[in-house]
């Protein structure tokens, strides 16, 4: 890499890329990151054809083939819903209590639900999470980020998800190994408080 090397990450990032961005930067001061924000489902494919480096991504929900990744962080879900639908006063979920709720179809996921909309984007989502059109099961890191119109109740039967760092299968960059080393140590670092 020459001079002040580019190259981008992707974020949905459980809360760990300041941190992140923070550790590498005081490390690797001579490295400008770029962080880009993107729709749904499209992080494997700007990783594939080389427009970003890294990316965090979930599993088991996402598709892995050609990346190689590092697990990060193992998330219990929660069910995201408006503070008055009928299942926010409630202190846990199942998942049986779900099954007449309408989910949102993620980019890639088959259609279980002719109601179902496609979701792009977490704006988009949080605006049809508010207008009682879905409601969603996503990681618990997504308490931190949510309106205030807006709960999460636990699902503990749900299953769980693992936010992975993911990279093209076989990069040999110094940077972007520097990268995961330090996503990997900020992700084992207790959390605060």
């Amino acid at each position: 890499m020459d001079g002040q090397p580019a190259w981008s990450p992707i974020t949905r990032d459980g809360g760990l890329l300041p941190d992140l961005l923070a550790t590498y930067r005081a490390q690797h001061a001579d490295v400008r990151v770029d962080v880009h924000l993107c729709e749904a489902g499209e992080q494997a494919a700007l990783l594939r054809d080389g427009r970003a480096d890294a990316a965090f991504m979930h599993s088991p929900q996402q598709d892995f083939a050609g990346l190689d990744t590092a697990d990060l962080l193992v998330e219990h879900q929660v069910l995201v819903l408006p503070r008055h639908h009928h299942l926010a006063g409630r202190d846990r979920l199942s998942m049986t209590d779900l099954s007449t709720e309408t989910m949102p179809l993620w980019p890639g996921t088959p259609p279980t639900d002719s109601a179902a909309p496609q979701i792009r984007d977490t704006g988009q989502l949080a605006q049809l999470i508010t207008w009682d059109h879905v409601v969603a099961l996503l990681p618990e890191s997504v308490r931190a980020h949510l309106p205030r119109n807006l709960v999460c109740v636990p699902v503990p039967d749900a299953p769980t998800t693992t936010l992975m760092l993911a990279w093209p299968a076989g990069s040999r960059s110094p940077a972007l190994a520097a990268f995961v080393h330090a996503a990997i140590t900020v992700a084992r670092r207790p959390a605060p408080g």
